[in-house]
């Protein structure tokens, strides 16, 4: 299942006139994959703080990446209904890897985020073929 928000940041609740869900303060254009592959994923690397992806052309969908040479480092953090304390755990595990493009929430699912809509989707298109595609290999995911 995915769930798509796209919000300004701090400032919109999901109807006109309504007050942000503590939620929106970690989410600006953001896709949000809860399938069991991302959730799986997220339990089983949870102890070495993330997932590792590379050597998949793929990855050039995500901003800023030139090779499929690249090493995406998806970092993941433990799950909260205390909304403070999951952005802190977020934005701590962001500040660590700034060129993230996404974050896994253990037992939750994976966020992703982009300056607008499409890039939010390709980043989370991207990300999702590479880490729980066909093909997916214990030499490309650690």
């Amino acid at each position: 299942m995915t769930d798509v928000v796209q919000a300004h940041v701090l400032t919109d609740g999901v109807f006109p006139g309504e007050k942000p869900a503590r939620e929106g303060s970690l989410m600006t254009a953001t896709r949000c994959e809860l399938g069991v592959s991302c959730t799986t994923l997220s339990q089983l690397h949870f102890r070495v703080g993330g997932v590792a992806i590379s050597g998949y052309e793929m990855l050039k969908a995500l901003a800023g990446v030139r090779s499929h040479e690249h090493r995406e480092w998806l970092p993941i953090v433990d799950n909260s209904q205390n909304m403070p304390e999951l952005e802190q755990a977020m934005m701590d595990a962001l500040r660590r890897h700034a060129g993230a493009h996404g974050i896994l929430i253990r037992g939750h699912g994976l966020y992703t985020w982009g300056g607008d809509l499409e890039e939010a989707n390709r980043h989370l298109e991207a990300i999702l073929v590479c880490a729980t595609g066909p093909g997916t290999g214990r030499s490309r995911i650690r």
